[in-house]
């Protein structure tokens, strides 16, 4: 038994190196291109992140127009109620004067 501990341990052929050499070149290729699918996943996702980013903006920028074209209608309609009002009471004293006019003619 301890005969067996002492041998050296048997040399490897030079085929036995080779696939060895071969298998550790296929790992290191298969980590690379892990490595590259990974890092082609973060562009994606990178660009898909931008895209959203971009999208919310434009989305914000078009509810910032649609609010601003609400505002300015709201305007228009509160100056045209206003000029409405001025214009009712305007016809309403012409029509008190009128009135007024007719009584003393009478």
């Amino acid at each position: 038994n301890n005969q067996d501990q002492d041998r050296p341990a048997p040399a490897l052929s030079n085929k036995s190196k080779s696939v060895g050499v071969m298998e550790t070149d296929q790992g290191a290729k298969d980590v690379s291109d892990a490595a590259n699918a990974a890092n082609r996943d973060n562009v994606a996702v990178e660009t898909a992140k931008n895209a959203v980013s971009n999208a919310a903006s434009n989305v914000k920028a078009e509810v910032k127009t649609a609010a601003h074209a609400v505002c300015r209608e709201t305007v228009k309609l509160i100056v045209i109620t206003r000029l409405a009002i001025v214009l009712v009471k305007g016809v309403k004293k012409s029509i008190k004067r009128e009135r007024h006019d007719d009584n003393l003619l009478k």
